[in-house]
């Protein structure tokens, strides 16, 4: 009996000493893999960062420098590209490897004839897209993304070059070198013509945005309001079936008629919307459902006294367009609670489960 009592005392002491252990062991293993883990990452990002800045350069005596004596890989299909798809005048062109094996002479070889098909760089990088080993000594894997812009020679414009890259690295030597690559899968795409011209000016759009002359003489609290509105709002304000233009701004926010036929005109004035400074974002809803959109608009600094609260305005039957309501006059520049409005973006949205008159709310941030 004594003999079964000292061994349940010892079990009791030596178990949880044992346990102890065990768990500051294995925490301990945990520490070291993740510190080998971000250790691993870190050392092929940056290799890879100083092999995209030869790649951008077209240095292939530098690239050769990447490359273990011992390399054995395949070829990763940069010179063989073959069109997979045509749309609007944009290509696709896939990449394409044989397979075959390449040594480091090949490898080098391949980047050397992929690059001198380029008139133009304009940037290259290789990035770490999933680090797979990294646990073996001298021995990490990963699958690297590609990408490069630039201009193929004779074509008219830049492409985009995307590719993703199965590597394995040799750190065995004290430098992460490349031993191993195969192609996982790359594309480029390319056009003969910019899919996208500015025509603002020549469809009447013709306004340029201005600060608000406050934001460039005193001190903001939060300054990075000082670099633009949200953003411009798109809609058909005056239900003719075309997207119309409200555009915040500092000094006068305008709203521009799209006519239809590919011009728009400066009605800000006439829908009654002249004077709107420092307006920081301005967003249509039909918020009484009547079927005229309305416009919510808040501002950020305003030269009008007693203005700085965000303005509700509804239009009539023949659109123009009105103020029923200055909104939220708790938020004033005099109100004791809070001496400035700030407001970067806002919301509409149906509030609550009841379906009233007035059923869409406004939120702002």
């Amino acid at each position: 009996m004594a003999t079964r009592s000292r061994l349940v005392i010892f079990g009791s002491v030596v178990t949880p000493i044992a346990l102890y252990f065990g768990a500051s062991m294995t925490m301990d293993h945990f520490e070291r893999q993740g510190w080998r883990f971000f250790n691993t990452g870190k050392d092929i990002t940056t290799s890879l960062g100083l092999l995209s800045k030869a790649l951008h350069l077209k240095d292939t005596s530098a690239i050769a420098g990447f490359y273990t004596a011992d390399f054995s890989g395949s070829r990763l299909g940069l010179a063989s590209l073959v069109e997979s798809e045509e749309k609007d005048g944009i290509r696709k062109f896939s990449f394409r490897s044989d397979g075959a094996q390449a040594g480091k002479d090949v490898a080098v070889a391949e980047w050397r004839a992929y690059l001198d098909g380029f008139e133009s760089i304009e940037e290259a990088g290789l990035h770490v897209h999933r680090l797979e080993k990294w646990d073996s000594a001298g021995d990490v894997a990963a699958t690297v993304r590609f990408e490069l812009i630039g201009t193929p020679r004779g074509a008219s414009q830049p492409g985009i070059d995307r590719a993703y890259f199965r590597m394995r690295f040799d750190i065995s030597g004290g430098s992460l070198k490349i031993r191993q690559a195969s192609l996982v899968e790359g594309d480029r795409i390319i056009g003969d013509k910019p899919q996208f011209v500015d025509v603002a000016k020549t469809a009447g759009v013709d306004f340029l945005n201005r600060y608000y002359p406050a934001f460039l003489n005193q001190p903001l609290k939060f300054a990075m309001i000082r670099y633009g509105p949200a953003g411009i709002t798109a809609a058909d304000y005056d239900n003719d079936g075309f997207y119309d233009l409200f555009i915040p701004d500092g000094v006068e926010s305008k709203l521009f008629r799209n006519k239809g036929d590919g011009n728009f005109e400066d009605v800000t004035t006439a829908a009654g919307l002249g004077g709107l400074d420092g307006v920081s974002v301005g967003l249509f809803a039909d918020y009484d459902n009547d079927g005229f959109k309305d416009l919510f608009v808040s501002r950020t600094f305003t030269s009008i006294p007693g203005r700085l609260s965000p303005q509700l305005f509804t239009p009539g039957m023949a659109c123009p367009i009105s103020s029923i309501t200055t909104m939220a006059t708790a938020h004033s520049p005099t109100s004791p609670k809070r001496r400035v409005w700030v407001s970067w973006g806002c919301v509409w949205a149906r509030y609550g489960v009841i379906t009233t008159a007035m059923g869409i709310s406004i939120c702002t941030w």
